[in-house]
């Protein structure tokens, strides 16, 4: 077990058995602890998109048959009055068809002061949107991946700055340590900043950017070898300024570390007992992606929530994906023009791995397929340039039931020269869930994808055939809440 793991369960460990009138007087405490186990099972080799995808990396892909269980506890201990809060929660994931793929895949310590807070370890990102978004609302941060190991500092929500305008921002430390990753020990670098205007039942509106950087490390390639990691380099990275004279020659002409970021708008309104919700994510991975130039290169989403949730009904989302630009025009070429690179999102000529962690990329999770060297390193990401429509909607149709159906049709044109003929892609999954008592509870899945790539036919190039693939699969599970 790796030493961050183990100072993030130490830490855990010592606020729960610590008794509370040692930490506070008069406190007020929460523990829950459950139990889940699902079956797993699939037509082909490999299972359905969506029932490994945004699963913080609890599923595999690959394999015919999973059975994976999850032993999960969180807690908290806090004082109201002085609004001091001490958080905590370590999840552990094992399946059975795998045994390797066991794993801590959550561990971590949270202390709250007021609207601050401060987190070491590994927590996934709270599911947004009913976990409707192919992406949990976020262009670079989904539970595509296996949360990685932080220290983060920031805002507990928004603090009011003045009259109707408020704030928040992160600002984020991690060390990225996988087996899968080319560079070794790189570091992952992130901060944020956001303003919100307004409320939610007449107009909101917030608006920021996100800005995460991969820096040091040691790369296998000789031309890099040891990349800069010193404290001037990092105050390079953090400030976004060109590289120093040991870095790499593109990073002296641009900014040190390979930086991925995104403006993101959202814009709220309420209206009879329902919300709605708009929200653009923009990519950023240089210059052009600042200045817009890379447009229409975005995520697009829209939103709509009942408050009342026992109803056929109560939450329906649609997103368009378009990340085809890249910063090169006309979009529609198979080979860029020559003089014009594209951007090719999530990849990095130095962070060969890309942006990804523990074999699967932390942002939308439509950049799939990743590509494997033959020592298992991840070698980057094979689809980059694609259009893809997704919507759903959640509802429930008995008491203490509820259900979601989901649908993603995706264009894949992989690199600027990868794919000559467009793959396209049509992945669904519907999921439902019965609680029996307040205890115990069953869940249930279906999913399955189609994938349609016209292919040059070996025996007549005048004529195309179409290379089909489908999967069906599905999964049955229980969970069992120990402490409710």
């Amino acid at each position: 077990m790796h030493y961050r793991l183990k100072l993030s369960i130490c830490l855990v460990y010592f606020i729960i058995l610590t008794p509370s009138k040692v930490l506070f007087a008069q406190t007020i405490s929460e523990q829950h602890l459950d139990f889940e186990t699902r079956s797993y099972s699939s037509s082909q080799d490999y299972l359905p998109f969506w029932l490994w995808a945004n699963q913080k990396g609890i599923i595999q892909e690959q394999g015919k048959y999973h059975q994976s269980s999850i032993l999960r506890f969180e807690g908290s201990v806090s004082k109201a009055p002085q609004k001091l809060k001490f958080s905590y929660g370590v999840s552990l994931v094992s399946d059975l068809s795998a045994p390797s793929t066991s794993q801590i895949n959550e561990a971590f310590l949270s202390v709250g002061y007021k609207k601050i807070f401060l987190k070491i370890g590994e927590q996934a990102a709270q599911t947004e949107l009913e976990g409707l978004s192919a992406t949990n609302g976020d262009f670079y941060y989904s539970n595509n991946s296996r949360p990685y190991p932080s220290i983060k500092f920031g805002t507990n929500g928004f603090l009011p700055l003045f009259k109707n305008v408020s704030f928040s921002a992160i600002y984020e430390e991690a060390l990225i340590r996988d087996q899968f990753e080319y560079i070794k020990n790189p570091n992952l670098h992130h901060k944020n900043l956001f303003v919100r205007w307004g409320n939610s039942k007449k107009l909101r509106i917030t608006g920021g950017m996100d800005d995460y950087a991969w820096w040091g490390g040691t790369s296998p390639n000789p031309a890099y070898g040891k990349l800069p990691s010193g404290f001037s380099d990092y105050l390079r990275v953090i400030m976004c300024c060109s590289g120093g004279p040991n870095a790499p020659l593109s990073e002296q002409d641009n900014a040190a570390g390979n930086h991925l970021g995104q403006y993101k708008l959202t814009i709220e309104k309420e209206i009879a007992n329902q919300s709605f919700l708009f929200y653009l994510c923009h990519p950023i991975e240089d210059r052009s992606g600042i200045k817009w130039q890379n447009y229409p290169d975005n995520l697009y989403g829209l939103s709509w929530e009942k408050k009342q949730k026992q109803s056929l009904i109560s939450s329906a989302l649609f997103e368009f994906y378009f990340t085809r630009n890249q910063n090169v025009h006309p979009t529609n070429s198979i080979v860029p023009p020559d003089g014009q690179w594209p951007v090719d999102y999530f990849n990095h000529y130095v962070y060969i791995s890309g942006y990804t962690y523990k074999g699967n990329v932390i942002g939308v999770p439509l950049f799939y397929p990743l590509v494997y060297d033959n020592n298992g390193k991840v070698i980057g990401i094979a689809n980059t340039r694609f259009y893809a429509f997704h919507g759903g909607f959640a509802g429930s149709i008995i008491p203490n039931d509820n259900y979601k159906l989901m649908l993603t049709y995706s264009v894949n044109s992989g690199l600027w020269n990868s794919y000559p003929n467009k793959l396209k892609r049509l992945s669904a999954l519907f999921e439902y869930t019965y609680s029996l008592n307040k205890k115990l509870g069953i869940n249930c899945g279906l999913a399955g994808d189609y994938t349609n790539q016209r292919k040059d036919d070996a025996n007549d190039n005048a004529h195309q055939r179409s290379n089909n693939k489908q999967v069906m699969g599905g999964y049955i599970g229980i969970c069992w809440k120990l402490i409710p």
